[in-house]
């Protein structure tokens, strides 16, 4: 049986017995599409049962409804990325800012100091290279202090400098690729 007509006979039935292979072929796929935004293991593993659970509700409530252009796995991938951005946008700011990069809990405290110093030593020389790095060719420069030190709105830096929303987001993508080249600081591709 594959994986829509799984979907089906759920939905006909209710009957959880449907469920599981559902869940045995999304697994693999699911947790790799996680892991791709959220590096650790733990998280990205209760992200995908959230997943889970949201896809079973779903499918029992009947908010899911076959079409002959989607497929239920992509439904599903959907359902994962709708979790992943409500991770980071409601858990991940909940942390404090010197444990967000501290993955391993039973680190030495010494060890969590050094690693807080050595990453606002990284945000320093990522300061220092937006304030003497950045070309000034095509308002780069100023899209970099406006966008990242004084963490002007993108709509407001496109509208004062004349530029499309995207354009700027451009720039800024360009930005973080000198950054990256220049201070060996990933900081991400995306705005």
């Amino acid at each position: 049986m594959n994986i829509e007509s799984n979907v089906s006979s759920f939905l006909a039935t209710k009957n959880p017995k449907y469920f599981t292979p559902i869940y045995n072929e999304l697994k693999s796929p699911l947790l790799g599409f996680i892991r791709k935004s959220v590096t650790d293991l733990d998280t990205a593993q209760d992200i995908l049962s959230n997943t889970f659970e949201r896809i079973y509700v779903a499918l029992v409530n009947d908010k899911y409804t076959p079409t002959s252009n989607t497929k239920f796995s992509t439904w599903a991938h959907a359902c994962a990325q709708n979790a992943v951005r409500y991770y980071i946008r409601y858990y991940s700011k909940t942390k404090p800012s010197n444990e967000i990069f501290i993955k391993d809990t039973y680190e030495s405290p010494a060890f969590r100091e050094e690693l807080f110093k050595d990453r606002m030593n990284s945000y320093d020389k990522v300061i220092e290279c937006i304030q003497n790095d950045i070309p000034s060719k095509d308002h780069l420069d100023i899209i970099a202090q406006r966008f990242f030190l004084k963490s002007e709105r993108i709509q407001d830096i496109a509208e004062d400098l004349g530029y499309s929303v995207s354009n700027v987001k451009y720039r800024i993508m360009k930005i973080k690729k000198i950054i990256k080249s220049k201070v060996n600081y990933d900081y991400g591709i995306g705005v």
